[in-house]
């Protein structure tokens, strides 16, 4: 088997066993010791999605706004008021810290 078959394999597994876990990718990462960023690319190469979607698991926690205008990047609002913008690929990493920090 090429090593590059064994990578397919091994994200493909990661993927897989994160969808059906029921966590957050970045909980999934810190227990697995992957990087977000490789599983949220791993997963949208695997979804033929062009822009990584980073997902949570259901819990009410937390409202997603999309804005129509690309360099306002993501914002979300959480129930208490607070609001976290301008989230893009370029500080993905720790806006997922402080959201893991919020909960």
């Amino acid at each position: 088997m090429q090593a590059s078959q064994k990578t397919e394999e091994y994200w493909t597994d990661h993927v897989e066993t994160w969808k059906a876990s029921g966590l957050t990718q970045a909980v999934y990462c810190d227990q697995n010791n992957i990087k977000l960023n490789q599983l949220v690319y791993q997963k949208s190469k695997r979804d033929g999605k062009r822009q990584p979607n980073i997902t949570t698991a259901p819990s009410g926690f937390a409202t997603v706004a999309i804005s129509s205008r690309h360099d306002d990047g993501l914002k979300l609002t959480f129930p208490s008021g607070i609001q976290l913008s301008g989230i893009d690929s370029g500080n993905l990493v720790l806006a997922s810290h402080i959201i893991e920090t919020l909960r």
